[in-house]
């Protein structure tokens, strides 16, 4: 059994928030649980102070899962993103993993610790 929520919030042009929650708990087989964590929590607050100009901040939570041979931790994710656009080209700038904390989605294949940083130029036709 579970429950997933999603709010979807725009307090007025320059600001959206959006967020989701799912909450999981499989009871018919033990084996179904592995690397399902009971709890996610996502919010993304999106501010545009500008026509051209965004600023992301996904905040996302995972509470701690059981792999085949250990628990994965909890962990706390922050990516804050700024995007900007003109004409038919966007960029923007990322700041994945600011708090460097371990997060571990497959039992064996940790995604890295340590802040990193993503730059994307687009061009659409």
């Amino acid at each position: 059994y579970g429950v997933e929520n999603t709010l979807q919030w725009t307090s007025f042009q320059e600001f959206h928030l959006q967020a989701e929650y799912t909450y999981v708990v499989s009871e018919k087989n033990k084996a179904e649980n592995f690397y399902q964590p009971k709890h996610r929590l996502f919010l993304n607050p999106q501010i545009m102070p500008k026509e051209k100009l965004e600023l992301q901040i996904p905040i996302s939570f995972r509470s701690s899962a059981q792999g085949f041979s250990e628990t994965m931790p909890a962990y706390w994710d922050i990516s804050p993103k700024l995007i900007t656009r003109y004409k038919n080209y966007s960029a923007f700038f990322q700041i994945r993993n600011l708090l460097e904390q371990r997060q571990i989605e497959n039992e064996g294949f940790p995604l890295p610790e340590e802040r990193n940083y993503l730059l994307s130029l687009q061009y659409q036709f």
